[in-house]
């Protein structure tokens, strides 16, 4: 017999559906060049964070939880409100209302959105609906978006549905199987932000899966997120041309040094601040095209805070540490992947690209997840 949705579950469903198709065409893809994409796209956000502030008090709980979750929202809200940033709210509410979900069917669900709204972005590219952009790889290499904002957003929406495909329906890959779905990712998009991903993947998984070393799992996995975090936080503050950042930032294509200007004219924060005019004004300083702060850590204590980063940082440790105790390898080789590629894009802490930031509450299988 078939397992019934429950009220709740359903309407979080559907709430995920309308976001997520939304959001990959809104946002990642050249049709948000059109002004009517956006206006499209906060009316559904404002649209599905309506049910998204009542689902996380509708099933029993104690009153220490429910004076949690409304502590979080209000931080979370204020610092939406101060950053004029969407993202934020909409990422803590899918995350809180998880409950009741199954995470493998909310794989699944989005596994066939991103699919249909692969095959209509990259079908109005080349109708020519929509432009696409190109990036010179490797001397005569050409990378081409498909339709999508830029090839490293390309490169994360697919490394993503890999992931997803991967947890989903993944049994063990062979070496053969690995390198090949690697090469496939990296040489179909181009970023480096990927082939570094990928790299960590495919280390963790060689070590913990295919070479079956089930003892070499220490606790403290977690504690990559915090050396992620102050490697970030060292680079930017303390960049100078004559130091070990700068001759990195030759592999990062400037990216310590964009951040680095936006640390100095702004700094970090406690709990957000406005930045709507930051880049603005950087680039008329600098006279920069566009600068952008592709480093997750950084951006978020920048745009968002100190606080917020913290409460990243607990969702990630706890998230990992369920995943060790379900024996869920596949999902600890995917976060520890994601945790690299924040050194080298914002994207990990918003939900529209990162699904399994809703890990942690949702029902997921203690046995079997893996060795199946």
């Amino acid at each position: 017999m078939k397992k019934r949705f429950k009220v709740g579950e359903l309407c979080y469903y559907c709430c995920f559906y309308m976001y997520m198709s939304t959001f990959y065409i809104c946002s990642m893809s050249n049709f948000s060049s059109f002004p009517i994409s956006q206006l499209i796209y906060k009316l559904i956000a404002i649209l599905v964070m309506i049910p998204l502030l009542i689902l996380p008090f509708c099933h029993k709980q104690k009153l220490k939880a429910i004076i949690m979750k409304i502590i979080i929202i209000g931080i979370v809200s204020y610092s939406t409100y101060v950053n004029s940033s969407w993202f934020l709210l909409v990422t803590i509410l899918f995350i809180l209302s998880s409950v009741q979900v199954d995470f493998k069917r909310m794989i699944k669900l989005d596994l066939i959105i991103k699919a249909l709204c692969l095959i209509i972005i990259g079908g109005a590219a080349f109708l020519g609906l929509i432009e696409s952009s190109y990036t010179q790889r490797f001397g005569n290499l050409i990378n081409n978006s498909l339709g999508f904002r830029h090839t490293n957003i390309l490169g994360l929406f697919i490394m993503m549905f890999f992931f997803e495909i991967f947890y989903f329906y993944g049994r063990r890959l062979s070496y053969i199987q690995l390198i090949s779905c690697y090469l496939f990712i990296y040489f179909f998009s181009g970023s480096r932000s990927v082939l570094v991903s990928m790299v960590v993947f495919c280390f963790f998984y060689s070590v913990l899966v295919i070479r079956e070393k089930r003892k070499w799992r220490p606790r403290k996995y977690y504690s990559l997120f915090l050396i992620c975090s102050l490697l970030s936080m060292i680079a930017v503050k303390y960049y100078h041309p004559n130091n070990i950042f700068f001759r990195l930032d030759i592999f990062l294509s400037k990216r310590i040094y964009l951040s680095s200007l936006a640390y100095n004219y702004y700094g970090f924060s406690i709990i957000g601040q406005d930045t709507k005019y930051l880049l603005t004004s950087l680039n008329n300083l600098y006279g920069f095209q566009s600068i952008y702060i592709d480093n997750a850590y950084v951006s978020t204590l920048i745009n968002n805070g100190i606080l917020i980063l913290a409460g990243y940082f607990v969702l990630y440790k706890k998230s990992i540490q369920k995943a060790i105790k379900n024996d869920d390898i596949k999902m600890l080789c995917i976060m520890m992947s994601l945790l690299i590629y924040g050194l080298m894009e914002n994207k990990i802490f918003d939900i529209g690209t990162n699904v399994f930031l809703v890990y942690l509450m949702t029902k997921t299988k203690k046995k079997g997840v893996l060795y199946e």
